[in-house]
Order: structure tokens, then C-alpha cells, then sequence
């Protein structure tokens, strides 16, 4: 637990003055394979963004002939908002990085670097007082009016579009060693132990949505800073939902 609340505020040490928030996975992550689960090395060298980039991307494959590392766009379909994700190369670089390789203090919307989708896809991007960009628009979720009026997000991936419904919403608070973080894993042992974790997270929610089940779904957290206190944490999941 310690080790992983480390991970989670690891961030705030590339960020002392602007926007802090937590790294995926950290020095290590557990990936599984047929039958095992092995230790694997976080991926440090970045991808070079395209010589010749699409100028305005929309469509996944443009957004991977500006930067290979883009495995994922997010679709908040009724907010207007599409986020091309990113998925190996350095965190650090990452977050002070857009996708076009380009300076940018509100960095790029990433993930761990993984062979295929974990149990729990954490996803971290940038808040700002200033620009609505990145995951700014999160911190509206904590009120009801919004969480009732968003209920669904998209993930496009290579292999077609996922629909996920939004589940909770919450605050934590890392300067608090008391504070629970499993939120952040990647990786549950089976399903019993994922029910424990949205059962941990229940005192720290804003919003809940009643009724959801889990059922072995994949599931999407986002996570983006709180800025009026530097190591809080707005955290948002959701649950896949099964095709039509």
C-alpha cells in the first residue's frame, strides 16, 4: 500500500510549481501472461512524433501517424471532447509533452505501457486553472447536475469503440496516509478482490451511480490533481458495457 501511494504522488517531484499529478505504475507493474504474471520494466525511451504529422488529427490513425504511442482516443461524446492517450516512452517527458512532441506544461493524457488492456486502465492527464484542456472539465463531475447529465464515455482502440458508463467520482487526498489508493492498480487477483476495492472507495466519493454491477468488466479510472490542494486526487471510474 505505501509503495503504491508513492507512485501515485511520484509526480509531484517533475511538477514543484504547476500542475501535479500521480504516475501510472511506477518503477514496476505486474503484466499478466497465459497462466503467470511476470515483472516488467516501465518503458523509458520515447517515440519520435511523426517527421510529417497530420496538422489537425481526428481519426485514430491519424493521431498514430503524428505519435506511434497513441494506442487510445477518449470520446466524451456529449461534452464535444476527444483525447488521443499515450502508452510507453518516459512519464516525465509525457507530462510536460504534447502529442506532437511539442513543450507544453499541460503535458499529454497517458497510461502504463502494456501488451494489451489491464483489468483497471488508469489513465492521468493535467488539470489547469487557466486552460480547459486535458482533464480540467473532470473536477465538473462532482456536481450532480453534470454527473447525471455525462453518464457515458468511449474508448477507441485499434480493435473498435467501448463504451463505458460512469460510475463514481471522487476525492483523495495523498498527504493522508490513511487515504485508500488501490483505485490505482492495474491488476486484480479475481473478481472478489475488484468489489473490495469499489467498496474502499465509498467514504471518498462525490458522486455514486446507483445500480451498477460489476461483472468482470474491464474498467476505466481517470485521475487528474485537485488544484486547490496540491496532492489531492479527483478520481472517476467507469464500468465496460456490454454490446447491444
Amino acid at each position: 500500500m505505501r509503495r503504491l501511494r508513492w507512485q501515485v504522488k511520484l509526480a509531484a517531484s517533475f511538477l514543484p510549481l504547476l500542475l501535479l499529478i500521480p504516475l501510472a505504475g511506477g518503477e514496476e507493474r505486474k503484466e499478466k501472461t497465459a497462466g503467470n504474471e511476470t515483472a516488467v520494466s516501465a518503458v523509458t525511451a520515447s517515440a519520435e512524433p511523426s517527421a510529417s504529422p497530420v496538422s489537425d488529427p481526428k481519426t485514430l490513425s491519424e493521431w498514430r501517424s503524428v505519435n506511434p504511442n497513441v494506442h487510445w482516443l477518449l470520446h466524451f461524446e456529449k461534452e464535444g471532447r476527444t483525447l488521443p492517450v499515450l502508452s510507453g516512452g518516459d512519464d516525465a517527458y509525457l507530462m510536460k509533452h504534447d502529442p506532437f512532441g511539442r513543450r507544453d506544461d499541460m503535458g499529454s493524457v497517458f497510461t502504463d505501457p502494456a501488451g494489451y488492456q489491464p483489468d483497471n486502465m488508469v489513465i492521468y492527464g493535467h488539470s489547469s486553472k487557466r486552460r480547459d484542456e486535458q482533464f480540467t472539465f473532470l473536477k465538473k463531475y462532482a456536481e450532480s447536475s453534470y454527473f447525471d447529465a455525462y453518464p457515458a464515455l468511449f474508448l477507441e482502440s485499434e480493435e473498435g469503440m467501448q463504451e463505458y458508463g460512469v460510475i463514481s467520482f471522487g476525492l483523495y487526498d495523498l498527504n493522508d496516509e490513511n487515504t485508500y489508493v488501490m483505485w490505482a492498480n492495474q491488476w486484480f487477483d479475481d473478481e472478489e478482490d475488484v468489489k473490495q476495492m469499489f467498496s474502499q472507495t465509498v467514504p471518498y466519493l462525490l458522486q455514486k451511480r446507483e445500480g451498477a454491477v460489476y461483472n468482470g468488466q474491464h474498467i476505466l479510472t481517470l485521475v487528474t490533481c485537485d488544484m486547490q490542494e496540491k496532492d489531492s486526487r479527483f478520481v472517476l471510474q467507469a464500468l465496460e458495457k456490454e454490446a447491444q
